[in-house]
């Protein structure tokens, strides 16, 4: 591992995978777009020497540094794989205590990112929320057959983020049939 930089330059997304390599960390190109897609960096600006075509987009030497300080953080997480949205509090916060790193834009997205994330969990967490769920609210009177209706209602609206609500409370006091 190397020390960081003194001196931040603008750079392109290789500079960025070369800067990750430094740390010890396999960065992909692609990695560092979907970096820009969730929102944990800004897009690269457009950069034209030529009067033809255009040279590679470069990021700013702030989203360099913060590329750069992003996956110094993901090497210090006693997590062995840090998922991307996790780290979107991060810039977030680093968005309200000093305004020149990030851009609006860029908190924008980010927020849109998390926004999106919140509330997602995994089949099995799924399947065990909807297990208390009707535990606690089914009628005692229900059937398996109408407690299992009502976790599949539970675990489907909690997939979509749309639950049916009506469905639910039928399934869940036994009015199925």
């Amino acid at each position: 591992m190397t020390d960081q930089p003194g001196e931040w330059s603008a750079g392109t997304a290789d500079d960025l995978v070369e800067d990750a390599r430094s740390l010890g960390i396999k960065l992909s190109p692609r990695t560092v777009t979907d970096y820009v897609e969730v929102g944990l960096l800004a897009p690269p600006l457009y950069h034209k020497t030529t009067q033809r075509g255009s040279d590679r987009r470069i990021y700013p030497p702030e989203q360099r540094r913060l590329c750069y300080e992003l996956n110094a953080a993901k090497l210090r997480s006693p997590i062995a794989r840090v998922p991307h949205r996790t780290m979107i509090p991060v810039v977030l916060y680093v968005w309200c205590m000093n305004d020149t790193v990030v851009p609006d834009g860029q908190a924008r997205r980010a927020l849109r990112t998390w926004a999106q994330s919140v509330g997602i969990n995994s089949g099995p967490r799924r399947r065990s929320t909807a297990n208390k769920v009707v535990a606690q609210f089914a009628d005692p009177a229900a059937i398996s057959g109408q407690r299992r209706i009502a976790e599949q209602w539970i675990r489907a609206g909690e997939e979509s983020r749309r639950p049916d609500f009506d469905n639910i409370a039928d399934a869940l006091r036994g009015r199925l049939i």
